[in-house]
């Protein structure tokens, strides 16, 4: 049994070790293609992107993350409210659409995508708690949290007033089966 829990720490670390030079490969390969990303290491080496407050390079950053144009599953739907611009992100098939079709209409019902300051929170922030009528929104600046939560099934709202932070909007649904018996056992 030692010899087991040694074996397997070794194996362990030797994993840890391939992770850390594989994410270092990635930063050189992420940083050389995108270099409207700003990265920063932390202590424990994890590559952590951050927006800009210029929505265009925001959406290009996206876009180069996720390539919506390149497959077909990455949905990229771009909205015009008032004067105003926002840009949605989804995996096709994750998404409710009934939820969502109201989620875009009640958007597209909107003046503009401007609330008005109250000087402790940001717009992305104010918008979300005034203007989403949803259960499940987070507010958030980390592009590597952006990605993994489109990949897993949310829907990532980006939007010319929001500066570097976007809305993540969770209305995932999920396939299930029916509770009939099927025809061929009966």
């Amino acid at each position: 049994l030692r010899a087991f829990e040694k074996a397997r720490a070794k194996l362990f670390k030797s994993w840890v070790v391939r992770m850390v030079a594989v994410a270092q490969i990635l930063f050189l390969i992420i940083s050389q293609n995108s270099p409207k990303l700003t990265f920063e290491y932390t202590k424990r080496n994890v590559i952590m992107g951050k927006l800009g407050e210029n929505y265009r390079v925001n959406v290009a950053t996206l876009d180069s993350l996720l390539h919506p144009d390149e497959n077909f599953d990455v949905i990229r739907k771009i909205l015009r409210v008032g004067q105003d611009e926002m840009t949605l992100y989804y995996i096709d098939g994750f998404v409710n659409g009934t939820p969502m079709q109201k989620l875009m209409m009640h958007f597209l019902s909107l003046d503009s995508l401007q609330t008005p300051p109250d000087g402790v929170k940001s717009a992305a922030e104010r918008f979300a708690e005034y203007n989403v009528p949803h259960v499940e929104c987070d507010v958030t600046g980390n592009v590597d949290l952006m990605v993994q939560m489109v990949l897993s099934g949310a829907t990532l709202i980006l939007a010319s007033t929001f500066g570097p932070l976007a809305l993540i909007v969770d209305s995932r649904t999920y396939p299930a089966r029916s509770t009939t018996e099927p025809e061929g056992d009966r």
